[in-house]
């Protein structure tokens, strides 16, 4: 079995509400740049009207209350 994946966009998604600016700091295990790695997803879901538009208010709604991962990684 196989199937082809288009990307047709890219985006940013923002907190849907505001939330706290400041500046956390790497735990010692997040500075040791070895394990430093991105995660590769694939997400699959029924199919909907706009299942594009669902997935980022989603998204948006939960980086409220995750707002860290909302931010930049910044290597000081």
């Amino acid at each position: 079995m196989s199937f082809a994946v288009t990307r047709t966009s890219r985006s940013f998604i923002a907190p849907c509400e505001a939330t706290p600016r400041s500046s956390l700091g790497l735990s010692v295990i997040d500075r040791v740049p070895a394990l430093r790695h991105m995660v590769r997803s694939l997400h699959v879901f029924t199919h909907g009207r706009e299942p594009a538009r669902v997935i980022r208010e989603a998204l948006s709604k939960a980086l409220v209350k995750y707002y860290p991962f909302a931010g930049r990684f910044v290597d000081d």
